[in-house]
């Protein structure tokens, strides 16, 4: 399985999903919230505009731990197999207000993002020009501390300002990425 690739419902991961919706789908549901702390990681949501194999001549290129949201980037997959042209910042963790993971109806595990109101227009805009790309440009890559996690594809458009995220290989993976996301304190 392509552990880069998520599937968004509305987002993708290639392990993971992300699919759009009004509110997150019912099931069992524990919230992950936190306050964050100073030096507490940042999450980037960027489109991919490019991706390539890493080789004994192409190698990752260092990590830049906060890139800034305005500029585009490089950035290495968590298992250092690809390597990410990325375009600016759609959106950061600065808009999410609730994150938690969830068993949907089907099984499996799936993480939910509810954004506040500037964080569902920013999606919905990115979401519904990004949807009909071609790949890799339909991709955006979840970017944690200068570290592609995740570079999900929107299988639809997200209007309605939650996000989930399915296709994890585990329960556990699933609380890792939940656990990385900090939303803006309340």
């Amino acid at each position: 399985m392509n552990r880069h690739l998520p599937r968004i419902a509305a987002i993708g991961f290639a392990s993971a999903v992300l699919v759009g919706g009004c509110s997150p789908p019912s099931g069992d549901s524990s919230s992950v919230t936190q306050a964050p702390e100073v030096g507490e990681s940042v999450l980037q949501f960027r489109p991919v505009l490019s991706l390539t194999a890493v080789t004994s001549t192409k190698p990752c290129p260092p990590v830049e731990e906060n890139p800034s949201p305005q500029q585009g980037t490089t950035a290495c997959s968590k298992d250092q197999a690809t390597i990410y042209g990325l375009g600016p910042a759609f959106e950061t963790n600065a808009n999410i207000v609730d994150v938690s993971v969830a068993t949907p109806p089907l099984g499996g595990t799936q993480v939910n993002i509810e954004f506040d109101e500037a964080g569902r227009r920013s999606m919905a805009d990115a979401s519904k020009r990004m949807v009909s790309y071609p790949p890799p440009k339909n991709q955006f890559a979840i970017l944690l501390d200068g570290i592609v996690f995740s570079a999900p594809f929107f299988q639809e458009p997200i209007l309605g300002g939650v996000a989930s995220l399915t296709g994890f290989d585990d329960d556990a993976e699933a609380r890792e990425v939940a656990d990385s996301i900090t939303p803006k304190p309340q």
